[in-house]
């Protein structure tokens, strides 16, 4: 687990192209049992298709192992379809597992509403970082590199800022091209405002925090559980000014969307005075999982 507090410094030594790594593990399903009198076949086609695309491509520089590689899954539901245009919902997870357990820990879990994309059978699946092909391998793209940013967070301080760079170029290259879900006039909840929130220094904090979460907090857990969510209790004040300044963040609300059950598990057996502390940030920064949060001072 160490290997990746040291990623820019190896990479900063490697050359380009040489002993370089697939960074995903991921899972692609295509349900479409809401399209009634469709050959079916372009769906598994386009499944097996997006599970080739994602985990065979080479997304950054970086090298991992095949026990390194990042777990995650996309699961696109096909709302409707007319000729060779789909709609659909895309739901994005993504886990890192937490050192010496057999836990993984969730680090995205969301559904993005706004996946339109045009696929004809057997239609090759490209992508070119520097301009923008087609919606669907955008799209994918996008995730794909907010995945690996995001774990790379988790694993050294602000990390993943390199490879938020490259999904915000997604992102650019996409204005423009009248599609949903990449341009910041058309939702608060999109591509672009997490793309912008992840890079912007209001985040900082946010992203400090998932840091010290993960590395100092559940990769010692195992051993030290106490002592672990001591570290993160002591680093939960840093939230209110992220939330003093961006109150309801897109970028706040994915963070504890992903983490509200293992922090109500980490929390309910915790000292009275330290889950109150907690449970009063908690309240005033994700009062959408108020109810959840409850549990944490009840001890269940």
């Amino acid at each position: 687990m160490v290997k990746k507090i040291l990623l820019v410094v190896v990479l900063s030594m490697a050359s380009v192209g040489a002993g370089l790594a697939q960074e995903l593990l991921c899972q692609v399903s295509v349900d479409h049992q809401r399209i009634q009198g469709t050959n079916t076949s372009v769906f598994k086609t386009l499944e097996n298709s997006l599970n080739e695309f994602i985990n065979g491509q080479q997304w950054t520089q970086q090298s991992y192992k095949d026990r390194e590689k990042i777990e995650c899954s996309m699961l696109i539901i096909v709302n409707s379809v007319s000729g060779s245009m789909f709609s659909a919902t895309l739901t994005v997870q993504a886990r890192r597992p937490v050192y010496n357990t057999n836990y993984n820990s969730t680090l995205l879990n969301f559904m993005d509403k706004d996946f339109n994309f045009q696929y004809n059978e057997f239609d090759p699946l490209r992508f070119n970082e520097n301009s923008f092909t087609d919606n669907l391998t955008s799209v994918i793209a996008y995730w794909a590199l907010i995945i690996i940013g995001l774990d790379n967070d988790s694993y050294a301080s602000l990390g993943g800022t390199p490879i938020f760079q490259q999904a915000e170029r997604v992102v650019n290259n996409a204005q423009g091209k009248d599609q949903v879900g990449w341009e910041p006039n058309q939702s608060n909840r999109n591509r672009y405002w997490f793309t912008e929130q992840l890079l912007h220094p209001v985040f900082t904090n946010l992203r400090r925090f998932s840091y010290t979460y993960h590395r100092y907090g559940l990769d010692i857990m195992s051993e030290r559980p106490g002592d672990g969510r001591k570290i993160i209790s002591e680093a939960f004040p840093s939230l209110r000014e992220v939330h003093e300044r961006r109150p309801a963040s897109l970028c706040m609300q994915l963070f504890f969307d992903a983490k509200v059950n293992e922090v109500v598990d980490m929390y309910a057996p915790a000292p009275y005075d330290e889950k109150q502390e907690v449970f009063e940030i908690l309240n005033l920064v994700d009062p959408g999982h108020l109810t959840q949060y409850q549990k944490i001072m009840s001890g269940i």
